[in-house]
């Protein structure tokens, strides 16, 4: 496996391309309701929380950095059951715990066997435990304070903000947004460590700059919302898969078909690198050997 790390600015190269980007200036992070979370804690104490209870705790601590995707205006937690705005549009907490934000539905290309083999792969093996640390590492040595704001945009099933959200051992406020519903319902097994809702990354809940990492991990880029929700100090990571990321599994499936043997992600590392300034990059390259097990899951999470 290879992957290259790089910032903000989209690349290609061996596994995975992470990207960071800088900018200059430093903004604040808002305060929370004692209160209400004295209650919640409270409410811990008595038992082992639902996803949802779990969900709407997290949130009720942390709903100053969301605002309303329709209006914009600040919003809170009603009964633990509603995100709210001032203005009043509501937007329900499903009983599994994650919050829909898209008016309509939107069908994708991706099933829930799919998130399912991705949540195997990451949460049951090492294979992506090298592209986590050298993550994990950037965010450190860039991003000082110990309570960040960290924003997956195109989180997919939740494993890979989760296992960055664990390894930084802060108290760190972690949100990741995707498109497709089902991805959203998996990565609700990593609810008390993470938040997780439907959203397109080209409008997600957050107010401007408020993020202190913007993590990027093999999804699409939406750079105009990125610069919206970034602190002027903040970090952008983007991971981009490389020419030779899965060769192996590739090679196998498409063998004789040369359109499809190999790839290239040139032009996604060329606009990050004009977008913003880089100020990292870095390529991870890992070979494994991998039981039957694995593969079949490696398989059905490749789309």
């Amino acid at each position: 496996r290879t992957f290259p790390i790089i910032q903000e600015s989209e690349t290609t190269e061996k596994y995975n391309l992470l990207s960071i980007s800088r900018k200059l200036d430093y903004f604040c992070i808002l305060l929370h309701g004692i209160i209400v979370i004295s209650f919640l804690k409270g409410v811990l104490c008595m038992g082992k929380m639902s996803k949802k209870m779990m969900y709407a705790s997290q949130l009720t601590q942390h709903s100053d950095i969301f605002s309303c995707p329709i209006c914009q205006q600040d919003m809170h937690v009603d009964n633990l059951s509603q995100l709210v705005c001032e203005s009043h549009h509501a937007f329900d907490i499903a009983k599994q715990g994650y919050i829909n934000f898209l008016n309509k539905a939107v069908k994708t290309q991706y099933d829930k066997s799919l998130f399912d083999a991705r949540q195997a792969i990451l949460a049951n093996t090492s294979l992506y435990q090298s592209v986590t640390n050298s993550i994990v590492q950037v965010i450190e040595q860039n991003v000082k304070q110990q309570k960040r704001v960290i924003i997956d945009m195109g989180s997919g099933e939740g494993s890979h903000l989760a296992n960055i959200t664990e390894k930084l051992n802060s108290d760190n406020v972690s949100v990741g947004f995707d498109i497709a519903k089902e991805a959203i319902i998996a990565a609700t097994s990593y609810n008390g460590s993470i938040m997780s809702a439907v959203a397109d990354i080209s409008d997600v809940p957050i107010k401007p700059q408020e993020a202190d990492v913007l993590l990027n991990i093999l999804s699409p880029s939406n750079y105009n919302e990125f610069n919206r929700i970034i602190k002027n100090d903040g970090i952008i990571v983007k991971v981009v898969p490389n020419s030779s990321y899965l060769q192996e599994i590739r090679t196998v499936l498409f063998e004789g078909n040369q359109d499809n043997d190999g790839y290239s992600n040139e032009d996604v590392v060329n606009l990050f690198h004009k977008t913003y300034d880089v100020i990292a990059e870095e390529t991870v390259h890992e070979i494994s050997d991998i039981d039957k097990t694995t593969l079949q899951h490696l398989i059905k999470m490749t789309p």
